[in-house]
Parts: structure tokens; sequence; C-alpha cells
């Protein structure tokens, strides 16, 4: 079972063998807190699932929204505390880029820019490189170009299109959609966007 409440809407998951059982968007409208963990245990509930059937629990473990976060892992670490299964974090910018990934498996070896919104007019950036095929029934490699980071979507781009690796490159990330205008202005036609972007907690689970 995975989730992800590093962003206001959020998403469930629940992941058998790879395979995604079912997955389900977060309700905006309502703080994560208000809504977990009921809403999980009614997800495995569709499934004819209860707790005692997960053998892990997953969570994005960040960077993101410090309260969604807090709320995430603290539901994650109950419900492992309680059936005594293991709890796993997965970094939200993996987490954009495997969601990515098995949305378009041609996309590997091509740079994916990650934008994540960090509140206060920054975003916290990454460029990584996917590798691998889902054929092969394996996870595939993650390789950063670009380290993580936090600053300013305009310092960010400006850093970026001084690199070596910059040309051909994708676009995601909730702080990418919240920066939009401001990327297209730079970038014109260069633009290549992921919209919107793929729920996280599918790939968290995977």
């Amino acid at each position: 079972v995975a989730l992800d409440t590093t962003t206001r809407l959020g998403s469930l998951a629940i992941v058998r063998d790879q395979r995604v059982l079912a997955s389900r968007v977060g309700d905006g409208t309502r703080p994560h807190a208000a809504r977990l963990p009921s809403a999980l245990l009614g997800l495995l509930g569709e499934q004819g699932l209860t707790v005692r059937d997960v053998d892990v629990f997953a969570v994005a473990a960040g960077p993101g929204s410090f309260t969604g976060l807090r709320i995430g892992l603290a539901v994650v670490q109950g419900l492992a505390f309680a059936t005594g299964k293991p709890a796993v974090g997965v970094s939200a910018f993996e987490a954009v880029a495997a969601a990515v990934w098995m949305e378009q498996p041609g996309s590997a070896d091509v740079p994916l820019a990650i934008w994540l919104d960090a509140q206060r007019h920054e975003v916290f950036a990454a460029v990584v490189r996917m590798a691998g095929t889902r054929d092969a029934g394996a996870r595939p490699e993650l390789e950063y170009v670009d380290e993580p980071s936090v600053a300013t979507p305009s310092a960010v781009l400006e850093r970026w299109i001084g690199e070596a690796w910059w040309g051909d490159v994708t676009l995601a990330g909730d702080g990418a959609l919240t920066y939009r205008d401001m990327l297209s202005e730079r970038l014109g036609s260069r633009l290549r966007l992921v919209s919107p972007t793929p729920l996280l907690a599918p790939a968290v689970g995977w």
C-alpha cells in the first residue's frame, strides 16, 4: 500500500507484484489529517483487503509540503507498527520520475527536469534519467544528472540552461505546472511539459 501526501491533493494506491490494483486521487477540499487513514482503509476494502493483508507500507518521503509529509509519515508508521509490517520511504523526485516513466516508457535516457512546489516562490529541483525496461520485471535505474536543490524558478532555470546536458529535456512536477507561464515565456516552443503530473502513489508502491 502506498500514499503520497507531498501535495495538497495527494494520492493512494495498492500494488501487487508490480501491478497497480487500485489508485485514488485525494480530496483537495479536506486536509490530509481529516481523510487519512479512513480513505486508505476504504480503498483496501474496495479490493476485499484489510491492513492485515498488507506486506509493505510505502510513502513519498519528500521533498514536499511539511505538514503533508508529517501526516503521511505518521499514518504509515502507525499502520506499520500496528501490523508489524515494514514501512518504506520513497523520494518524491524518484516517484515523479517513475510515474512519468510508467506512462511514457519510451522516455528512458532523456533528461527529466523535476520541479516540486516549495512555496515561498521557490521550487525543489532535480534532473534525472530513468533507464530500464518494464518487460524485464525490474525497477528502472535512476541517475541524478543534477542533484536536488531548492531555489527560485528563474535561478534554477538560468543555471540549467548553461549545463552541457541541457537540450532535449522534459519538465514535470507540480512546481513546473505552477510556473508554466514563466517556463513558456523563457523556453517558448522548446518547452516540453508533462501535464497533468501522474499520480505519485502508484509509482511509490511500484
